[in-house]
């Protein structure tokens, strides 16, 4: 990358972040990490490959290529944004289906949280011990017939 499209680039996640409460210094990584809060203008020097910009803002954070996205129980690979488009993402399923185009609003940084039937808390559960003891004065049984009945 050369350096005028790397203020092309650092210009658009100005505009990007415009209006959000986003800084522009979260969308922008030096040998990938963040630039240090107190830098508001990143001086360009002769390493343009060390720098990487955010794609996009999902849920107002700030998006980089292979990242990973959720859409619904889906996890996506972030691959590129559309080039016309900036609130479309060109993602990767990661299982060899190829890549599609994604709207930034059907997207999530987070998985979804799936109730499962057996997803009491382990402290909730009681334990074998527990339920022997419970069989054996239910029924009247001594502990050992109550533990032969659960096996």
């Amino acid at each position: 990358m050369e350096k005028n499209d790397l203020y092309r680039e650092w210009v658009r996640v100005l505009d990007m972040c415009e209006g959000t409460n986003s800084k522009p210094q979260e969308c922008i990584r030096f040998y990938g990490l963040p630039l240090r809060p107190y830098i508001v203008t990143p001086a360009f020097g002769d390493g343009s490959d060390d720098y990487t910009f955010a794609l996009a803002l999902v849920e107002g954070k700030p998006v980089f290529k292979h990242d990973a996205v959720y859409k619904g129980r889906t996890r996506l690979f972030v691959e590129s944004r559309h080039a016309y488009n900036p609130s479309l993402l060109y993602v990767d399923s990661g299982n060899g289906n190829g890549c599609q185009y994604v709207s930034i609003n059907e997207l999530s940084l987070n998985p979804p949280f799936i109730v499962d039937q057996d997803s009491t808390p382990r402290a909730s559960r009681p334990t074998k011990m527990q339920m022997i003891k419970a069989v054996a004065k239910e029924f009247g049984v001594s502990i050992l017939q109550a533990e032969i009945w659960l096996k």
